[in-house]
């Protein structure tokens, strides 16, 4: 007697399959992304001009820093019209690091950097506050855009 409820569990089941090998089989990695503690779900990778990476490597003083073709930027979740940029730079004696720094704009000289992990405050000599607030690791942007730049 065919209920219909092998056909059924079947179909689900194949259904099930299909859905998971479309998550792992060449698809691309999702947008990084912040916790669910109720801010937004993902981030949108953004380009960051050499003016930026230059204007951000002056910061060094007497440590020469080169920015590499590896950075990309995320608007900050946190403090209005700012962005993280994180970017990989040659530094002197330490091969390459990448660093998070936080800016106003991601085209032309930025009127404001500060220096937002360890990296950026290591090897150049920016503030920790951004616009009059404290620059904050726990929002999820940090990795997210670290993870932009793979």
């Amino acid at each position: 007697m065919d209920t219909g409820f092998t056909r059924s569990v079947a179909v689900v089941g194949l259904a099930g399959m299909l859905m998971l090998a479309g998550c792992t089989a060449g698809s691309p990695d999702p947008e990084p992304s912040l916790p669910d503690d109720g801010a937004p779900g993902t981030f949108e990778c953004l380009e960051v001009s050499p003016s930026v990476l230059e204007a951000i490597a002056s910061g060094a003083g007497d440590l020469a820093l080169t920015p590499t073709e590896q950075s990309a930027a995320v608007a900050s979740p946190s403090i209005p019209d700012a962005y993280l940029v994180a970017a990989e730079y040659d530094v002197a004696g330490f091969n390459y690091e990448v660093g998070v720094w936080m800016v106003p704009t991601l085209d032309g000289e930025p009127s404001e950097i500060a220096a937002v992990d360890e990296v950026s405050q290591q090897f150049t000599a920016y503030p920790t506050t951004f616009g009059g607030q404290t620059v904050s690791l726990t929002d999820g942007a940090v990795d997210a855009v670290i993870g932009c730049i793979g």
